[in-house]
């Protein structure tokens, strides 16, 4: 039987018994001495094998295991013998940072990508904006802690593209407006109306009243109102500890506690709060401290 037609009956198998059995074993102790374990890395030599010598490949897999907080992902990824792409890819990670909340993550016997058929986030989105998918296998997988089965692309052997790396190795942020001025930077200014020096925690944009104000990324709604400062603003969190405040706004268009996508209008360019002139005074923070949106960028 010819390599590909051997792949796509044990893909076809994999969708069959996620939908059926929805439960995955959970891998306990990462040694040899632990026969769950050892299956899998013996499923992992078997895929390297077959790459090699055009051989068998394992049927597809797969497994849980609880987030160790003494492990990072690069850690786990040499523990698994399995790229962190996979791991990454699978879980809907936005980051190298495995954190509480997500207690287990999914582990594939064969290294590769999975990219969700729906995309969820900018990663996401950027896997689907330059690949086509009409060759690739649809895979089912039941997320166990969601309670939900999802489709992947699932790229046999594939590896993240360096632009992917870059993206997930380090914070990128897309400008809030579409066209703009800056008109006052990050640090230190003297302030517009005592003439007071002071540190200025964002930038300002310049921008007519009712300008579209974008998600600078993909988040959550943390915070929300209106203050005697800022005036009508928003205040978003993302992935990496990092905060997006948006100020001055004339309207408001998303809710507390909802999720927003890159480039998603969330409000309006306004008047509101202490303010010379129509503008967007946009930060980003880290871990509490406002650091220069200028420098995170991606342009």
């Amino acid at each position: 039987m010819p390599k590909t037609q051997r792949f796509m009956i044990i893909l076809i198998e994999l969708t069959l018994s996620a939908v059926l059995f929805g439960q995955y074993p959970l891998l306990g102790e990462l040694s040899h001495k632990n026969p769950v374990f050892k299956q899998l890395q013996a499923d992992i030599d078997q895929f390297f094998r077959a790459e090699a010598n055009n051989d068998l490949y394992p049927r597809l897999s797969i497994y849980q295991i609880k987030i160790d907080p003494h492990f990072d992902m690069l850690h786990l990824s040499a523990r698994l013998n399995l790229p962190y792409d996979s791991l990454v890819s699978l879980n809907h990670l936005h980051s190298l940072e495995l954190t509480d909340h997500t207690p287990l993550l999914l582990v594939p016997n064969m290294p590769g990508l999975y990219v969700p058929c729906n995309p969820e986030s900018d990663l996401e989105y950027l896997m689907h904006s330059w690949r086509d998918f009409s060759d690739s296998p649809r895979i089912t997988i039941r997320h166990s802690t969601e309670n939900r089965d999802e489709e992947f692309y699932f790229l046999k052997g594939k590896k993240f593209h360096s632009m992917e790396r870059v993206f997930l190795l380090q914070s990128f942020f897309r400008l809030p407006l579409e066209k703009l001025s800056i008109t006052s930077r990050f640090g230190s200014r003297h302030n517009p109306f005592d003439n007071h020096l002071e540190q200025h925690r964002g930038v300002d944009m310049a921008a007519p009243v009712g300008t579209p104000v974008l998600a600078a990324r993909a988040g959550t709604v943390l915070d929300m109102g209106y203050n005697d400062v800022y005036g009508n603003y928003i205040l978003l969190s993302h992935q990496g500890e990092y905060q997006s405040l948006y100020a001055h706004l004339k309207i408001i268009k998303v809710q507390l506690k909802s999720e927003v996508y890159s480039g998603m209008i969330i409000g309006e360019v306004g008047l509101s709060g202490k303010t010379t002139g129509p503008h967007l005074h946009f930060e980003i923070r880290k871990r509490g401290e406002p650091t220069d949106p200028l420098s995170l960028f991606r342009m």
